[in-house]
């Protein structure tokens, strides 16, 4: 079971492929000392906050130099999805991995992800909880598809055997976890990382959920940098469900029964939707927000 200390640094990266993954039955990361427990790396840039007095680790650096010159993803057009939403949370331990960050980071909306930053995902794994012992948790990972709006939460830490890395895969859609136990630390590595990522993302259609902020609306953790269009509607749907084969890993995904529609009205910032109801039942915070079923 991930155990969580207090986080300084989050990097919030998103990343997804074919690898040697094995499904988890129960705890994810194990065997780490306090000092390999995550590290949390905030994005300055994103935040647009002052450089920290602390010296700034080598990925977000890079990030948050990338960050700077990234272009605004177009509106989803012809049923194109939405960018999925990766949260990456790096051991502190991994001190020589810029050429693999660098990758994930630079071909994530590539792969149909988007790059979090990390004060986001931070606040969640902080403030809520279940991530605050265990980030695998059921629990957990419903707050951070809530907000966020975190599809995939990406755990890397060192190998076991000292060579390479290793990585647990959370995803908030499924329950699902997997388990990479071995990578390099390299460019190619992180491309093999990103392609079994992406593979499992693929087994559950772009989905978000609704919150009701303090002023009554409706909101989901999506916007137009992931590809949605203001006006645009979106389906309301039950709980889709995970297909799991007898070992019990998860090998097919089956919808939930469309029940309703909303419509964005508008953007708040990079991160959220205002959406209102159109048609059918106004959703809460059990169902899934999608794209119609015709797209």
């Amino acid at each position: 079971m991930t155990q969580i200390i207090p986080r300084r640094a989050l990097i919030a990266a998103l990343i997804a492929g074919p690898l040697a993954v094995g499904t988890l039955t129960g705890c994810a990361t194990q065997g780490m000392t306090t000092e390999d427990t995550t590290a949390l790396v905030d994005s300055q840039a994103a935040f647009n906050t002052d450089t920290p007095n602390w010296e700034t680790p080598f990925w977000e650096r890079w990030i948050n130099n990338a960050s700077a010159g990234k272009a605004e993803r177009p509106d989803t057009a012809d049923g194109e999805a939405p960018l999925a939403n990766i949260g990456l949370v790096l051991s502190p331990s991994i001190s020589d991995g810029e050429a693999l960050i660098s990758t994930l980071y630079s071909d994530a909306s590539e792969q149909g992800l988007r790059p979090l930053p990390g004060g986001l995902v931070a606040e969640t794994l902080d403030s809520a909880e279940p991530c605050r012992q265990d980030t695998a948790a059921e629990a957990c990972l419903a707050s951070l598809a809530a907000y966020p709006g975190v599809r995939m939460l990406v755990e890397i830490s060192p190998a076991q055997d000292g060579n390479g890395l290793s990585a647990e895969l959370h995803d908030t859609s499924l329950n699902a976890h997997y388990r990479i136990d071995r990578f390099a630390n390299s460019e190619a590595g992180a491309d093999a990382l990103m392609d079994e990522i992406n593979r499992r993302v693929a087994m559950a259609p772009w989905s978000s959920r609704v919150f009701q902020g303090e002023d009554g609306g409706l909101y989901i953790s999506a916007s137009r940098v992931n590809g949605l269009n203001q006006g645009q509607r979106l389906d309301v749907r039950e709980p889709g469900k995970a297909v799991r084969a007898p070992s019990g890993q998860v090998v097919a995904f089956r919808p939930g029964q469309s029940v309703g529609r909303v419509e964005i009205v508008e953007f708040v910032g990079d991160y959220l939707a205002v959406v209102k109801t159109v048609s059918g039942q106004t959703p809460d915070d059990r169902h899934w927000i999608t794209l119609p079923a015709s797209q």
